[in-house]
């Protein structure tokens, strides 16, 4: 009684395990197809989309992705049980076999890959420290090879005084009597006005306030 009770069990377990990887798969495609949608979006004449906001998909993307992996290795878990139940397998050889499962799972997930092309200046993280997904302090200092960009958000009326290869001045409150020059290269489309709005991540925060008027953003490199 008690094998056909635990085998009852285990196949309402795995029922369950196949019916969420079924949703959390097709989250997945869903931010996958966003994700495209937004690296296409970067790569045309304009791109109205920021830097910011592509990393914000892939990253959405790549956790969503973690969690079907993760329902797939817990499908592979009680298939195993079952079977060691149906065949007479010990159960401790079967959960030395998805300890090890799970270890490799976890070991996949230590690699730490770059957003982009780049160089880390600063390693702050030590044999023994964790890194975890939303830290509350970065684990070291990572440079993309790419050309400094500053986004500047203009009212309506100023824009009209704006055009590209303006010459800009950029000034900090952390470099006090220091001017940066730069030259304006894009005007991005209109962006309407609406409530305030911030996102904070490991590398970057970005804040979107509210006006009366339509917003247009402009990036200047320098």
């Amino acid at each position: 009684m008690t094998a056909i009770h635990n085998t009852q069990v285990l196949k309402g377990q795995l029922d369950e395990a196949i019916a969420n990887t079924s949703g959390v798969t097709a989250e997945r495609d869903r931010l996958n197809k966003d994700y495209q949608r937004y690296l296409i979006g970067s790569r045309a004449k304009v791109n109205p989309f920021s830097d910011s906001d592509i990393d914000h998909a892939r990253q959405n993307y790549l956790a969503q992705d973690a969690l079907v992996k993760g329902s797939i290795a817990e499908q592979s878990q009680i298939r195993s049980q079952l079977d060691s139940v149906i065949n007479g397998e010990q159960s401790q050889i079967v959960s030395l076999r998805a300890q090890l499962a799970e270890a490799k799972y976890n070991l996949d997930q230590t690699v730490i890959r770059a957003p982009s092309n780049g160089y880390v200046t600063q390693v702050l993280i030590r044999p023994g420290t964790y890194a975890a997904a939303l830290p509350l302090r970065p684990v070291m200092v990572f440079i993309p090879e790419q050309k400094r960009q500053i986004i500047a958000q203009f009212r309506q009326n100023s824009l009209l005084r704006l055009k590209t290869g303006d010459e800009a001045e950029i000034v900090f409150n952390a470099l006090p009597g220091q001017i940066f020059r730069g030259k304006l290269f894009r005007i991005l489309p209109v962006v309407p006005g609406g409530t305030e709005e911030s996102h904070t991540g490991s590398f970057c925060r970005r804040t979107y306030f509210q006006h009366s008027s339509r917003r247009i953003d402009a990036k200047t490199r320098f």
